[in-house]
């Protein structure tokens, strides 16, 4: 009779240790789950955040009056912009100047 008690005792504390302990991993992981879900949210937030800076620095406007008051850079004019049958190419260095170099 003890026999016949002791054993579905046993089987029963058995499945209940083994329930706890695919439980209190269940938690462990959904707490993982959890936590990587608010750094991925965090790091496109911060890639956001990136990509307005980005627009806001390289716009054409800025960089135009940032090249003019930081470089002395200006628009190069009309008349410097010439056709490439306009520029003169360079000669083929002679045989002697070859050798001397």
């Amino acid at each position: 009779m003890k026999l016949s008690f002791l054993l579905p005792l046993g089987t029963l504390l058995f499945c209940a240790m083994s329930l706890y302990v695919i439980k209190t991993d269940v938690d462990s992981r959904h707490d993982e789950l959890v936590r990587l879900k608010q750094a991925v949210k965090s790091q496109q937030d911060e890639a956001a955040i990136l990509r307005a800076e980005w627009g806001y620095l390289t716009r054409p406007e800025r960089l135009l009056d940032l090249s003019q008051n930081l470089l002395s850079m200006s628009p190069i004019p009309q008349e410097r912009i010439v056709s490439i049958d306009k520029i003169p190419l360079r000669r083929a260095p002679d045989n002697a100047e070859a050798d001397n170099r």
